[in-house]
């Protein structure tokens, strides 16, 4: 918008191809509306101030936008590693689970099943023996 102002002032002749015309004034002359008239100078130093600010605008936005993908990444990042991670969690709860439903795998169940098949073992045999002589 600086920029259109700073044109406006410093053009010398009504321009008809813009939405805003421009006129040059000299001295004495009046003018049919309120304005506010400038110095070519000083509508030049307004113009490069006000292309400055753009382009610290695009540098700042150009920044962020850079600040942004760089956290993008560093949250993927972390993302992937806390994915590793439960991957890994998973992993050992399942073991965990499977070794608790394998209830006939218990020490405990092995050795009642084997005191269990041995006495039976031995019960058998002493009335086999009984019954054969």
């Amino acid at each position: 918008m600086l920029t259109i102002l700073s044109l406006l002032l410093t053009s010398s002749s009504a321009s008809a191809e813009d939405d805003y015309k421009s006129v040059g004034l000299k001295a004495g002359e009046t003018v049919p509306f309120d304005a506010q008239c400038s110095t070519p100078e000083l509508a030049a130093r307004v113009a490069v101030k006000a292309h400055q600010c753009s382009e610290l605008v695009k540098l700042r936005v150009e920044e962020k936008q850079k600040l942004c993908d760089v956290d993008i990444s560093l949250l993927r990042q972390k993302q992937a590693i806390e994915n590793e991670r439960h991957d890994g969690q998973m992993d050992i709860l399942k073991d965990r689970l499977e070794d608790a439903t394998a209830w006939y795998r218990s020490p405990v169940f092995v050795a009642t099943v084997t005191v269990i098949l041995t006495a039976g073992a031995m019960l058998g045999a002493r009335k086999l023996i009984v019954e054969t002589q």
